[in-house]
C-alpha cells in the first residue's frame, strides 16, 4: 500500500505550509538537498537526504533506490534508529558558517529575502579582478591543502 498520503507527505519549496509547523509532528524528513535537513538534524529529527547534501555524512544518505524505499519503510515504521553527533554537526557548521564562507564583492544576499543578487553595474571581468585575492586563496588552498 501506498504511504502517500497517510503518513507521507511532500511540500513544495515554494508552498504556504510551513515546514516548521510539520517538523514539529515528523519523525523525520526526506529530503533532496536543502537545508531544512540540517535543521531537522538539529532538533534530533532523522534525515533521509537523496541528493549531494553538505550535511549528508551526518544523516541516512541511501545509495540505492532499493535502500531509500526500505529506509522510508523503516522510518515511518517507526523501526529505524540513527543517532546523530550534534556536537560534531554543530562544529561543522559553525566551520562551514563562520570559518569556510569567503565573502565575495559584488555579489551578496540580501538576509529578510533570502534572495540572492549582483551588482548589474558591474561586469564579469570587474567582478573577477575585485575578488582576484578571494579566489587565489581558494584556488591556492584547494591545490595545496595538506
Amino acid at each position: 500500500t501506498s504511504l502517500v498520503g497517510k503518513k507521507v507527505f511532500f511540500v513544495d519549496s515554494d508552498s504556504a505550509i510551513s515546514p516548521y509547523d510539520l517538523l514539529d509532528q515528523s519523525c523525520g524528513v526526506l529530503v533532496y538537498s536543502s537545508t531544512m535537513g540540517v535543521e531537522a538534524m538539529m532538533l534530533n529529527k532523522l534525515v533521509i537526504s537523496s541528493g549531494t547534501s553538505f550535511y549528508k555524512e551526518f544523516g541516512l544518505h541511501p545509495k540505492s533506490k532499493s535502500e531509500y524505499n526500505f529506509l522510508l519503510k523503516n522510518l515511518v515504521e517507526g523501526t529505524l534508529n540513527v543517532n546523530v553527533d550534534l556536537n560534531s554537526l554543530k562544529h561543522y557548521l559553525y566551520y562551514l558558517y563562520f570559518l569556510r564562507v569567503v565573502d565575495l564583492s559584488g555579489f551578496g544576499t540580501v538576509r529578510l529575502t533570502g534572495m540572492d543578487y549582483v551588482d548589474e553595474e558591474l561586469n564579469a571581468d570587474s567582478l573577477i579582478k575585485m575578488n582576484e585575492k578571494a579566489l587565489s586563496d581558494f584556488y591556492n588552498e584547494m591545490i595545496y591543502e595538506d
